[in-house]
């Protein structure tokens, strides 16, 4: 079924609010492009800060580039039309992104070049993270899931075999799934994503495995994963570490550089999306239907947050020690104390990712070429970023 997110709105009040400011080159750096209007044809996944710089990834091959927290802007060139999907730094200066049939896009100069990692998949990757400048995880469509040590220089295709279950106390398995309508419930039509209304059904994602290209040897380029669910997230934990969520509510776990994997229960039929680690200890997973799971023992079991909506949350981040969660239907949620506040946006869209930099500054992305500022720890938001 295809769906359309209603059109984007703005209250008329804050309509004068709304004026980007310029998004021009630096004066100290006239080199530095200025970058192009974005339209309500681009899509935007994710956010990336380090500090005051940031860095937002979207479709069509768009890198947007930020050295002031989002007060000006520049296009950054990563000679893909691609869909980026994830982008993630491990200081200003090194950086990766994935996206549509395993690209994957390195620099090592904030952005200022970008060069193409030999990726060991076709599979869309849909989430990246790095632990430092050297380990990292990507993780996609059909169990996709690669592991580098050497910054990228080498990726291997990981095939995700679970091993034994979830370790004791991890929450019980769901007696069983949740009603069709909770899915159903906000059909909007034919979807701006290029299908539904998320983004992880959008620009080359479908229920087709991409045939995998042999190798100049007649053998597959990469094993074809035992574990075949939509991997949407991934954090990396410590060296080898990392744990993936996905589809069906599934949370996978290794300690060894990917040679195992353990099933960690989730206590949810819903798709998972996005993952947050506060401490080494306490960690988060947003999900479908209002979905928010919590784990204060390093993600071995997980509990649910009632965080008082329906609207899938796509995307999570932490100002200070405040959650903010974002998601379906222009949903902005922001924990105070025990319990979640809806920040109002006047907006109708789909907002993907958020990400928090120094001193309060704050960037928010999603459908329509939407990027809003904050500069207060995410209490008030504002459209920036050439629209």
């Amino acid at each position: 079924m295809s769906r359309r997110p209603l059109p984007l709105r703005v209250p008329l009040l804050a309509l004068a609010a709304l004026h980007c400011l310029p998004s021009a080159a630096r004066a100290d750096d006239p080199r530095r492009p200025a970058a192009q209007p974005l339209t309500q044809r681009d899509r935007l996944y994710d956010v990336a800060f380090v500090g005051r710089e940031a860095w937002v990834v979207g479709f069509p091959g768009i890198i947007r580039h930020t050295a002031d927290s989002g007060i000006t802007w520049e296009s950054q060139q990563g000679g893909a039309k691609e869909a980026l999907f994830s982008v993630a730094f491990a200081d200003r200066r090194r950086g990766w992104i994935v996206g549509r049939s395993g690209l994957i896009l390195h620099t090592t100069d904030g952005g200022k070049t970008w060069k193409r990692q030999k990726s060991p998949t076709r599979q869309h990757l849909f989430a990246v993270s790095f632990l430092d400048g050297k380990e990292g995880w990507a993780v996609g469509s059909f169990g996709a899931a690669l592991h580098t040590t050497d910054g990228g220089q080498t990726w291997a295709a990981v095939k995700v075999v679970l091993g034994e279950p979830a370790a004791p106390g991890a929450a019980a398995e769901p007696a069983g799934r949740p009603k069709e309508t909770d899915e159903q419930e906000e059909n909007f039509g034919e979807g701006a994503w290029g299908g539904d209304d998320d983004p992880y059904g959008v620009d080359g994602q479908d229920d087709k495995k991409p045939e995998e290209k042999p190798d100049k040897g007649g053998q597959p380029a990469a094993t074809k994963p035992a574990f075949d669910r939509h991997l949407n997230g991934v954090r990396a934990l410590g060296l080898g570490k990392a744990i993936a969520a996905g589809e069906s509510g599934k949370i996978i776990a290794t300690a060894d550089g990917g040679a195992t994997w353990q099933e960690r229960s989730s206590g949810a039929w819903v798709p998972l999306y996005d993952i947050l680690f506060v401490t080494p200890e306490r960690g988060f997973i947003s999900g479908g239907v209002g979905t928010l799971l919590q784990t204060s023992d390093g993600g071995a079991s997980w509990s649910q947050v009632e965080t008082g909506q329906r609207a899938h949350l796509f995307g999570l981040a932490l100002s200070g020690d405040r959650l903010h969660a974002v998601g379906r239907r222009g949903t902005l949620l922001r924990r105070t104390r025990d319990r979640f506040e809806v920040v109002p946006l006047g907006i109708y869209g789909w907002l993907s990712a958020l990400a928090f930099g120094a001193d309060g500054a704050g960037l928010l992305v999603g459908g329509q070429g939407l990027i809003l500022h904050t500069t207060d720890g995410g209490k008030g938001w504002r459209r920036v970023g050439g629209r």
